[in-house]
């Protein structure tokens, strides 16, 4: 299947036939093809918002021993040792939970849902 956007397609059309010397109202493919495109059944699929766009996104963090929060600097390693801290990965606040040792089941920051909300949007 593939998702297109008619009013794009329309005006495409209306160009075409502008550059092809072709007067729209002159033409009955005109208004055939204009019925064709705008009859075209309509997909119905809710909005998604990719986890790095949303409100409920938790990026990546480090817990520090005294139960604060940081984000990692530049030059940091990709995992920091015990000694500094815990490594708290990406996560959705909203359908993200922690396991049994207490990490976050991480998230890409690519992921999707159909629950999320934009960041500015409430979260209600």
């Amino acid at each position: 299947m593939r998702l297109i956007d008619a009013d794009v397609a329309i005006k495409n059309l209306k160009e075409w036939l502008n550059q092809t010397g072709i007067i729209p109202k002159d033409t009955s493919y005109y208004w055939e093809l204009l019925g064709c495109i705008e009859d075209t059944p309509v997909v119905e699929f809710p909005p998604v918002v990719r986890c790095k766009d949303c409100c409920y996104w938790k990026d990546r963090k480090v817990g520090l021993l005294d139960g604060t929060e940081r984000d990692y600097k530049p030059d940091e390693p990709q995992l920091v040792t015990l000694s500094v801290g815990t490594n708290i990965g990406s996560h959705c606040t909203l359908h993200g939970f922690e396991n049994e040792s207490g990490s976050w089941f991480w998230s890409n920051a690519n992921d999707f849902c159909s629950r999320g909300r934009r960041n500015g949007d409430s979260h209600d």
